[in-house]
């Protein structure tokens, strides 16, 4: 098995929406999805004539986590889970102890003032783009810019009266960075058939990418020492006394999340909560918002199975008799029957 970090860095404004409002339509995910990168390497592959690339499209077994934005002084972005907080008059960010709350989350209270006194002024960056700088938290805040189109009518190759749509894209200049578990070694058999290089590649990524945005510099290379690097991370978090917290860095599906007069009473603080992931006994979860994910049938006519999950800065407490080794496992491989998609990566935390 061989891990990569791939770095992009888009040259072009980028366009990820699933839904436009009007004639409005604005990027909305803060990160690169590991099925959008997937998709962009595979369309690379498929169209410069890879015979070899069919098999890792009907049976995949490539694992591409998501790529979180770089700060401007190159920290690597995370999601924030729900109990970081943001002062909204002095913009102090700080975390509440993992564990301590964990230990009292039968009276479990939100704060209600910041260390610098700032009382009712508080909200939780859940599911926010939080780096660490100079031992301090900070918010990451993207760039946009925005971005007028004209309706082509393709057939008479003429304008089309009233169609002036408005785009809010992620502005160039944004250096994303994530990684790809290869359990199969085959990724870089894939891209020497069609002669490219690893470390050099254009790919395109996003919506309206014939229109000129979603251009991607990309470059992939080899973390030979990782899988040591991450075993003595979580050996560490083993030697902690206490519960293991998983990071949800992509949305989580598969909880057996269940819809109760409309609201989604099983994916609250509880303690009562007690589901298996992966063979994980979950003990709590602490959600930043519910996601869910869907599809249409242009064959039937019918919308496709809706599946609810976490979304990203969820914090999922596991029971704490865990081998380093399946911890490991965990935070390369993913928790869930769709981390080849991309879904269900989590990180490993120590309960501090």
């Amino acid at each position: 098995m061989k891990v990569y970090e791939i770095t992009m860095r888009n040259y072009e404004p980028l366009l990820m929406a699933s839904v436009k409002h009007g004639r409005l339509i604005k990027h909305e995910l803060k990160y690169l999805p590991g099925s959008a990168i997937r998709g962009a390497l595979l369309t690379l592959l498929k169209l410069l004539g890879s015979k070899r690339v069919q098999e890792e499209i009907e049976r995949p077994s490539i694992i591409f986590h998501p790529a979180y934005p770089l700060a401007e002084d190159n920290s690597q972005t995370r999601p924030a889970h729900p109990l970081i907080y943001e002062c909204k008059i002095c913009h102090q960010v700080f975390s509440l102890s993992l564990k301590d709350v964990i230990q009292r989350i039968d009276d479990f209270k939100v704060p209600i003032g910041c260390g610098n006194g700032h009382l009712y002024a508080i909200k939780s960056l859940g599911g926010s783009l939080i780096y660490q700088q100079n031992d301090k938290l900070k918010c990451f805040s993207p760039r946009y810019i925005s971005i007028d189109s004209i309706g082509i009518n393709r057939l008479l190759r003429t304008t089309e009266i009233g169609l002036l749509y408005s785009y809010v894209a992620l502005a160039p200049g944004h250096t994303f960075r994530g990684l790809i578990v290869d359990p199969n070694d085959k990724l870089e058999w894939l891209f020497e058939e069609v002669g490219l290089k690893l470390n050099d590649l254009e790919l395109k990524v996003g919506r309206r990418a014939s229109a000129g945005l979603g251009g991607i510099k990309a470059k992939i290379s080899e973390l030979r020492d990782y899988q040591w690097k991450l075993a003595d991370k979580v050996k560490d978090i083993k030697d902690y006394e206490g519960d293991i917290f998983l990071l949800a860095k992509s949305p989580i599906f598969n909880l057996d999340i269940m819809e109760v007069d409309g609201q989604f009473k099983i994916l609250s603080l509880s303690k009562e909560l007690v589901r298996r992931l992966r063979n994980l006994k979950v003990k709590y979860i602490l959600k930043t918002k519910i996601v869910t994910v869907s599809g249409f049938s242009l064959a039937s006519g019918t919308p496709k199975v809706r599946l609810y999950g976490l979304d990203i800065g969820s914090l999922i407490v596991v029971e704490d008799n865990l081998r380093v080794e399946d911890l490991v496992d965990i935070e390369l491989m993913g928790v869930g029957p769709f981390s080849i998609a991309g879904f269900n990566i989590v990180e490993v935390m120590k309960p501090a």
